[in-house]
């Protein structure tokens, strides 16, 4: 006997029964059923051998294709779905045959290059709803998400302003500002910049990380003393590129503040960092890590501090120097020029910077600017004038109408008497220019004053009714 197949494969009662008419009808003189393992569902592992296939070649060639067909009938009853879709009463619609052309058209709107030029259609409902975005986003000045985070205060805290460290750099200088936001605006507790450095004893190379660490160095020191908290917290006096974090002391607690670094990308060894590491060691307490500053390695995940210091006492800048010394001179004369014109060497790069941080440190004030006054500029046009200043130069030029009246003839006063008794004298002053025609409040004094005269003085003001004055 022959060993012609042997099939496992999960199958259900029903299919079973299939199996034992297959082995009836190939008329198989013996076969064996085995049941492995059933499951709750009533479905079985079958194993199904053909072990006695006689000798006969017509026997075995059906055996043979019985193992055969099993086989097809457990992968159907295998890859079986479990789900029929449902059932659709009405016809799919047909599709619709669209002409060559536009057949193009469909092609062309669909492709990334049709898409690209398509019109937007902002309808009038669209524009009723749009709210415009902040100027300064407009401008691409200000990162409101970053900014709402930074200015939020707690609740429990009511009024406490909560400052920031705020850098920013330009093609010529850096400015350190301490910030506050209130509803008014932002309230500047303290700045320092770049350009008063000078002051200080450096005075070329404005804008790089050393000179960066020198002017959050110069704003910490400045801060401190301005809030009589300079004694107490002296920061890191030696720079050694270390990582430093001021500790609280017995009175009062360090300045805090958060780094406020606008839209720069704040990649490892970027200049704010500079700055901010200068502010440490000012001694002001600011929220960092130590993974941005320079010479931080990412394999090793920890912070060179030979290289960061390098690059605090400008040692990057000495460095390029001697390679632009050695290999192309031409071009170190022209680009370190204002450094060969003051005499700064490489190797006295570093003792540079440590005589400039001491400086910050004995006096971090800001230094008075003696601008002169502005000079008097020849006005063209007439001054404004106030109100009371109006008042008194009109009493002014009625004082002098009066006195010339008073100097008229006597034979004047005679016909005034004679003819017209103490009556209404309408008197109306139509040669002033109509913008000198101004409003006299009755408590001014008596237009015409006379000892013998009793008569009442008119005076017509534009758009004013008439204002009887009693002498």
């Amino acid at each position: 006997m022959n060993q012609v197949s042997v099939l496992q494969f999960p199958l259900s009662a029903p299919l079973s029964s299939i199996i034992l008419a297959d082995a009836v009808e190939h008329k198989l003189k013996s076969f064996t059923v085995v049941e492995l393992d059933p499951n709750p569902h009533q479905a079985f592992f079958l194993s199904l051998a053909s072990a006695t296939a006689p000798e006969d070649q017509a026997e075995r060639s059906r055996a043979s294709d019985l193992g055969i067909r099993l086989t097809w009938v457990a992968s159907r009853v295998a890859n079986e779905p479990k789900r029929r879709p449902p059932f659709k009463p009405f016809a799919p619609l047909r599709r619709r045959e669209h002409t060559p052309q536009q057949q193009q058209r469909r092609r062309w709107r669909r492709s990334a290059l049709g898409m690209a030029f398509v019109k937007s259609q902002k309808t009038k409902a669209y524009f009723k709803r749009y709210q415009v975005k902040y100027k300064r986003r407009r401008e691409g000045k200000t990162d409101y998400r970053a900014r709402i985070r930074l200015i939020n205060q707690d609740k429990n805290k009511y009024n406490t302003p909560k400052y920031r460290f705020v850098v920013r750099f330009t093609n010529k200088g850096i400015a350190a500002q301490i910030i506050s936001a209130s509803i008014a605006g932002d309230l500047v507790l303290a700045s320092a910049y770049a350009h008063e450095l000078p002051r200080y004893g450096l005075e070329v190379g404005l804008t790089n990380y050393a000179a960066a660490y020198c002017t959050g160095l110069l704003l910490a020191r400045r801060v401190l003393k301005m809030l009589e908290m300079d004694e107490e917290y002296q920061g890191n006096v030696e720079a050694t590129g270390e990582d430093f974090s001021v500790e609280p002391g017995e009175s009062r607690r360090p300045f805090r503040a958060l780094l406020d670094v606008g839209l720069v990308r704040t990649t490892t060894g970027n200049r704010v960092f500079g700055a901010l590491k200068g502010a440490l060691d000012g001694g002001l307490d600011i929220p960092h890590n130590d993974k941005r500053f320079a010479g931080f390695k990412k394999d090793e995940k920890q912070l060179d501090v030979e290289v960061h210091r390098k690059y605090i006492f400008g040692g990057h800048v000495a460095s390029y120097m001697k390679t632009l010394m050695e290999d192309e001179p031409e071009k170190y004369q022209a680009h370190f020029s204002e450094y060969i014109n003051r005499g700064i060497e490489p190797d006295g790069m570093e003792e540079t910077y440590k005589k400039v941080h001491a400086a910050i440190r004995a006096d971090p004030t800001a230094a008075k600017s003696t601008k002169p006054p502005p000079k008097e500029h020849k006005r063209y046009n007439l001054k404004k004038l106030t109100y009371e200043e109006r008042k008194a130069k009109l009493i002014e030029r009625l004082n002098a109408l009066n006195a010339s009246a008073g100097a008229d003839s006597d034979e004047e006063d005679d016909y005034h008497r004679c003819c017209h008794p103490p009556s209404l004298i309408s008197f109306s002053p139509f040669f002033l220019p109509p913008s000198r025609r101004l409003y006299l409040k009755p408590e001014n004094p008596p237009l015409l004053p006379s000892a013998t005269s009793e008569f009442r003085f008119s005076l017509l003001v534009t758009s004013v009714p008439q204002i009887l004055l009693e002498t």
